[in-house]
């Protein structure tokens, strides 16, 4: 009996033994475990193949004086900038330039005549109403053209004394501040040659005495855009077929026409390879971000004809190696979100971009582009108007973080 009570007791000092040295070598084998998945790790994360992108403006080489638009300088305008204040800017030395959608029509906002009954060169009245140049209506901005016509008189507006004249096949839109009575209102664009087209908007003031921007304050506003059949087209407030006109009195301000059958754009073209770009990096497939600073023109308002871009479209564009278009991201800016731009405002657009290398590796791979109006909705958001513009960025990451 004894020697059993002794034989248990070391069966038991073994298990101990035993088990002890069991949590030892599982300590290690999970010790073990976690080195070698460490060092797997580390192998597949490897060195950081894109640091050499960080924080590198890669259309930094580009001064804004290499861009260029895309249309003459009677339809946009693009010059350097000298005056305005560079407080603000993350560089006070930074070059700044604006950028202007024209107005086509040479005295669209009636500041350059003087109040009167006098209208602007290619304005005409037909029949006995009473018009006249206003000297500051207070519900518009400054001046502006007063009409009061019965049912049988008419203005028109000959659209071949626009800047550059009309271009047969082109398509315009206009836009224009109107204010009056809460009554129906009539317009025409009318091709007066023979043959020619007539196309007549109706449409209803909500409230008399505010001022509203035709087209889009107005629901039942219809989109003012045409195309050019002839250099005999006009644009005429009320009608001037016998028995269809109405009475009429109101206000019409900032009177605009562009062209509108190509996008007014500023661009820069980049390509996969430029021994100029900062430590002469490619530019490789993944998420890039376009900044860009702007502030609102000062001088735009206080120059006739002149308007404050109500907003800014930033654009990428990705092209395929034989040189087609790939990806496109852009996105509109309203000034009415950022404070009117009154002071510098860096806005930025991100984008997924797929490049591959062309064959050439000087071709395009990359467009950068903006605009100094809403792009975004077609020609109801597109307009007229002037925005100053600086420090251009263009930066890359690999994994969607900047």
């Amino acid at each position: 009996m004894f020697f059993f009570i002794i034989f248990k007791q070391d069966l038991s000092e073994l298990d101990g033994i035993i088990y002890s040295r069991m949590k030892t070598a599982r300590f290690f084998k999970i010790t073990l475990t976690l080195l070698i998945l460490t060092a797997m790790m580390a192998a597949c994360i490897g060195p950081d193949y894109f640091s050499a992108y960080y924080a590198k403006n890669l259309v930094g080489h580009k001064l804004l004086s290499t861009w260029a638009v895309n249309q003459s300088s009677i339809y946009i305008k693009y010059e350097a900038v000298t005056t305005a204040s560079t407080t603000g800017l993350p560089d006070e030395t930074a070059l700044i330039y604006r950028l202007e959608n024209r107005n086509l029509v040479p005295n669209g906002d009636f500041e350059g005549i003087a109040p009167g009954p006098l209208l602007p060169a290619g304005w005409a009245e037909f029949g006995t109403g009473t018009n006249s140049i206003a000297a500051a209506v207070p519900i518009m901005t400054g001046q502006a053209l007063s009409f009061a016509l019965t049912g049988s008189d008419y203005i028109e507006y000959s659209l071949n004394t626009l800047t550059a004249g009309l271009i047969t096949d082109g398509t315009y839109l206009f836009r224009f501040d109107l204010a009056g009575a809460a009554q129906s209102y009539k317009f025409n664009i009318d091709d007066t040659a023979p043959g020619g087209t007539l196309v007549t908007y109706f449409f209803t003031l909500p409230t008399a005495n505010l001022a509203y921007a035709i087209p889009e304050s107005i629901s039942t506003a219809p989109l003012t855009e045409f195309l050019v059949h002839s250099n005999l087209e006009v644009f005429r407030i009320n009608s001037k077929l016998a028995g269809t006109g109405t009475p009429q009195t109101g206000y019409i301000d900032n009177f605009r026409v562009i062209k509108s059958d190509q996008v007014q754009e500023l661009a820069i073209n980049l390509p996969f390879e430029d021994a100029e770009r900062v430590d002469s990096l490619n530019l490789l497939s993944g998420t890039y971000r376009f900044s860009l600073w702007v502030k609102s023109d000062t001088d735009a308002a206080t120059t006739n004809n002149s308007f404050n871009s109500k907003a800014v479209t930033l654009k990428m564009e990705a092209f395929d190696p034989d040189g087609t278009g790939g990806s496109v991201a852009f996105q509109s800016f309203s000034a009415s979100d950022y404070s009117s731009f009154t002071g510098w405002t860096q806005i930025y657009i991100d984008a997924v971009l797929q490049i591959d290398e062309p064959a050439d590796t000087a071709n395009t791979v990359i467009k950068l582009s903006v605009s100094p109006c809403d792009c975004t909705g077609g020609a109801i958001t597109t307009d007229t108007g002037s925005i100053l513009i600086s420090t251009p960025e263009l930066l890359y990451s690999s994994n969607g973080t900047f």
